[in-house]
C-alpha cells in the first residue's frame, strides 16, 4: 500500500479509538481529537487519490475533509464561548 492510505487509514483507525473510548465512558460528545485525526487522516488519503489520479475518490474524500473542518470549528467556538 501507498504511504498517504497507511497513513491516512492509520489516523482514521486512531480517530476511531480515540471516539470509542468516549463513548465507553458514557460521554455522548464528539471528541474533538477524533476529529483532528479523522480530518488529518482524510487529508492523506486526499493527497493519495490525487497522486493516483482517483478524482472521484479525492472528492468524496476531501468532502469529509470539509465536513470534519465545520464541525471542528463548530466545536472549538462552542468551547471558547462557553469559557467566557
Amino acid at each position: 500500500m501507498d504511504f498517504f492510505v497507511m497513513t491516512g487509514l492509520t489516523l482514521i483507525v486512531f480517530a476511531w479509538i480515540i471516539q470509542l473510548l468516549e463513548v465507553w465512558k458514557l460521554d455522548q460528545k464528539i471528541n474533538l481529537w477524533f476529529i483532528f485525526f479523522y480530518a488529518l487522516g482524510s487529508i492523506c488519503l486526499v493527497i493519495d487519490s490525487i497522486i493516483s489520479k482517483n478524482i472521484d475518490v479525492a472528492l468524496f474524500n476531501l468532502l469529509t475533509v470539509v465536513f470534519s473542518g465545520i464541525i471542528f470549528a463548530i466545536i472549538l467556538s462552542n468551547f471558547k464561548n462557553k469559557k467566557k
